[in-house]
């Protein structure tokens, strides 16, 4: 990827996998990039703490929104000290996060606009019946985020398992580096290293996928903006907004019956590269 010009990453059959979305034309997105990389940079400084050890790198990752599972009764807001939850609505509702936020959306609408009708529908289907739960953004479908916040943030490889398994995680990356000699993004079942621009945005199947970055140089600074879905959203919408242990034994049976064609649906949300026009027009 170089600079804004969007490319896909895609299977074997063409399905699009991965979206190197790049940046939105104006010349004033630097402008935007740089303020929220000095929003993340300066958080820890501001007053925000990890919660605790991070298995992802050393750095705070301040995460917020609506979320289900690790023992959670229904899907509820993310809770937080009063220091982090000051910093996170501090940076959440500067116009700059809005901006990035929203585009990291519409990149996953232009690219993958069969699963992103399906985010749109069950999501929304989770905050019709609970009026309580707020989305983080009124611009962006997703429900859940992470602010990664420090002077070098560089992720070690793993895999987000709780993420919706064919779902996509949007990724922005910003700060002050050379993206040639750092900050990559690498796709370790993939085999492929990709540049990830300052200011610029990727979407993966972060909840399948072993991914990681390269470190920047010491004299260089790197912050991120996750945004992304817990899977445990759409099983509670599935078992009819209760959990599997309330669910009849007989539905949770017929959904392990029928394993191999929810898998082949899930597929099929993946629009291919030579019918992504056609899905775009037949969800407008």
């Amino acid at each position: 990827m170089v600079g804004d010009t969007p490319t896909v990453l895609l299977d074997k059959e063409g399905r699009i996998i991965g979206i190197l979305g790049g940046r939105p034309s104006g010349d004033d997105w630097d402008g935007v990039a740089k303020e929220v990389s000095e929003l993340l940079r300066t958080a820890e400084s501001r007053g925000a703490k990890p919660c605790k050890q991070e298995r992802r790198g050393k750095f705070v990752p301040l995460t917020f929104g609506v979320s289900y599972g690790g023992g959670q009764p229904a899907p509820g807001h993310l809770c937080h000290n009063q220091h982090n939850l000051r910093v996170i609505e501090e940076i959440k509702g500067t116009k700059a996060i809005k901006r990035v936020a929203g585009f990291m959306s519409s990149c996953f609408a232009t690219y993958s606009p069969k699963l992103f009708k399906e985010y749109h529908e069950v999501l929304g289907k989770l905050f019709e019946a609970h009026p309580h739960l707020k989305r983080n953004f009124s611009n962006s479908v997703f429900p859940t985020a992470t602010f990664n916040c420090g002077d070098q943030v560089v992720t070690l490889e793993h895999v987000d398992s709780p993420n919706v398994p064919f779902g996509l995680c949007a990724i922005f990356a910003c700060g002050s580096y050379d993206p040639t000699l750092g900050g990559h993004l690498i796709l370790f079942d993939l085999n492929i290293v990709i540049e990830f621009p300052p200011g610029s945005t990727i979407l993966i199947p972060s909840g399948t996928l072993r991914h990681g970055n390269v470190a920047v140089r010491p004299e260089e600074t790197r912050q991120s903006f996750t945004q992304f879905c817990p899977g445990g959203l759409f099983r509670w919408v599935a078992y009819g907004f209760k959990p599997a242990s309330k669910v009849k034994e007989a539905v949770l049976q017929q959904f392990r019956d029928h394993h191999k064609e929810r898998c082949h649906r899930a597929l099929g949300l993946f629009s291919k590269v030579n019918e992504l026009w056609e899905d775009r027009r037949s969800l407008s």
